[in-house]
Order: structure tokens, then C-alpha cells, then sequence
């Protein structure tokens, strides 16, 4: 069965002209051109959270594979994978160094309390050990093109979970200084949940919903010149990440493809054959009745 826009389209990742996202709890690619998807995972646990390393050579993600979500990887142009890491609690991909040599993603396998007190970590792509990173609790990382300053996000990944929440634990951005040692918390005036937060050029860009729905906004690196960015009005901006040029994102059950240029965002209309395994029948064994 082919699939015009029917599936749940989530979690895109760019390189150059080609996306890779989530359907059907798989990994997908397709080019911005063509439009024509291909599966590149055939797992039987469910993936999620791709993310193209800077070279366009790797794909990082989360797997379940074996049950527990984990950190596996790679060749961005399909082939088998491997799994990285080893724990038994949440671990989830945010990205990678600017140099494509570690994966990072967030784990709470050291967290006292609980899931949102998760740290982040780094594993190398050529396997060894994992290096806890000396931020303290965090969701997500984002290296400045240069790779001199960081954009941490505290508290939440996604406004989407928890639509106009302005509790004490809403999003946060932080910026560090050029050495990383100091970080000052950029948009505190904001009534709202700004989260992922990630450089293009020389500003930065996350998610907010301060004005009701979550849309894509930008601004200098130290906070000045907000400026909204997308106009969407029905479904919130979800899991945003660029190629240095486009912005890709999740809007609804779609992705798309918004430019900062000409401040327009398209919908990318994706074209695949599924097998649409989950709605297969299931057998199973040895249960009592």
C-alpha cells in the first residue's frame, strides 16, 4: 500500500537535500526534490530521534531493539546498525559534536529523582566508553557553527506534551561564553515554554508558544530582535533541525520545509510503498486464556 500524506510523519532529520524522519516507528529517507520515500530501517523494535552527524556520513537514533531504548548508529545511506550504549532507563539521541566523532543524547540512568533530571552524555561513533557531559540537567545541546558557544535547553525537549504550560518547570535556554564555563539564561521574560533551541547563521532559533501556539522564533545571541518566524495556527512546531540553510519540522501529521529567506514553509509531500506491519496479525504464545 502506497501512502500520500496518510502516514504520521515525526522527528525529521537534514543533511544537504535529504531527510530522514519517523513513520511507523521506522526510520525514512527522502530528498527534498523527489519526494519518493524509502524505509531505511527494518527493526522490530520501534525507533525514534535521527540525527544526521555534521558530515552527513552518520545517522544516529534511539532504538528498542531489545527492549530498552538505547543509542544505536549508522551509515546515513542505510545498511545494519550498531548499538552503542547499554543502560535500562531513558537514554534519547539529541545530536552530535561538530566534529562527527561523538554521538550525544540524555540518559537518567544517574538520576536521583527522576526522568526530567536526566544529564547529557557523549559515546564515541567508533565505540568506547560514555563521557557524562559537565552541564548538569538538560534535554537538548546545540554546538554554535564555529563550535565555540552552546545552547543548552532545561526542563523539556517539546511544549507539544504540555500546550501553553507556565509552571515552574517551563522551558529554558541557556547560552554559554566562548570557553563553555559560564552560561547566562536567555529569554527569562518570555510568558511562555521555549524549548529546543539551536543555532542557524548567527541566530539562534527555538519553539515557544508565549503567543498560544508553538511557532518558530529567532533572535540575536544575546536575546535581542525577537522575531516570530513561522505563522502556524493549528498545530504546534515540533522537533525543528536544519542543514544550515532550511529548517525541517513536524507540523501536525507533515513535515515542513520553512526558509528563512523567504520566510515561507511548505509542506513536504511525501510519497512511500509501507507494509504497514503494525497492522499485520499478531500471534501470541504460551498465554493462558
Amino acid at each position: 500500500m502506497k501512502f500520500t500524506r496518510q502516514g504520521y510523519f515525526h522527528q525529521p532529520t537534514i543533511y544537504g537535500h535529504q531527510v530522514i524522519f519517523v513513520s511507523e516507528d521506522q526510520l525514512w529517507s527522502v530528498s527534498l526534490s523527489e519526494k519518493k520515500a524509502v524505509p531505511i530501517t527494518h527493526t522490530r523494535g520501534a525507533v525514534s530521534h535521527p540525527h544526521y552527524s555534521p558530515d552527513g556520513k552518520w545517522v544516529a537514533f534511539t532504538g528498542k531493539e531489545e527492549g530498552i531504548s538505547d543509542v544505536y548508529v549508522m551509515s546515513s545511506q542505510g545498511g545494519s546498525w550498531k548499538r552503542m550504549t547499554f543502560f535500562n532507563t531513558l537514554v534519547q539521541v539529541i545530536g552530535w559534536d561538530p566534529e562527527s566523532k561523538n554521538i550525544l543524547f540524555r540518559s537518567a540512568h544517574q538520576a536521583i529523582h527522576r526522568s526530567s533530571d536526566a544529564e547529557l552524555y557523549s559515546v564515541p561513533v567508533a565505540g568506547g566508553a560514555v563521557s557524562k557531559l559537565p552541564f548538569g540537567p538538560a534535554c537538548t545541546l546545540h554546538y554554535e557553527p564555529n563550535g565555540k558557544r552552546l545552547l543548552l535547553g532545561r526542563n523539556a525537549s517539546s511544549n507539544s506534551h504540555w500546550k501553553r504550560y507556565r509552571g515552574g518547570t517551563q522551558g529554558e535556554v541557556w547560552i554559554s561564553t566562548s570557553n563553555q564555563k559560564k552560561f547566562e539564561k536567555l529569554f527569562a521574560e518570555l510568558q511562555g515554554n521555549p524549548v529546543s533551541p539551536f543555532w542557524l547563521a548567527t541566530r539562534i532559533y527555538f519553539v515557544s508558544d508565549h503567543e498560544g501556539i508553538g511557532n518558530l522564533y529567532s533572535s540575536h545571541t544575546d536575546g535581542t530582535d525577537l522575531r516570530k518566524e513561522t505563522q502556524e495556527s493549528e498545530f504546534y512546531v515540533r522537533d525543528p533541525q536544519t542543514n544550515g540553510k532550511v529548517i525541517v519540522y513536524q507540523c501536525g501529521a507533515d513535515l515542513k520545509v520553512f526558509d528563512p529567506e523567504t520566510q515561507v514553509a511548505q509542506i513536504l509531500a511525501i510519497e512511500g510503498a509501507s507494509t504497514q506491519t503494525q497492522l499485520q496479525r499478531q500471534f501470541f504464545y504460551g498465554l493462558k486464556v
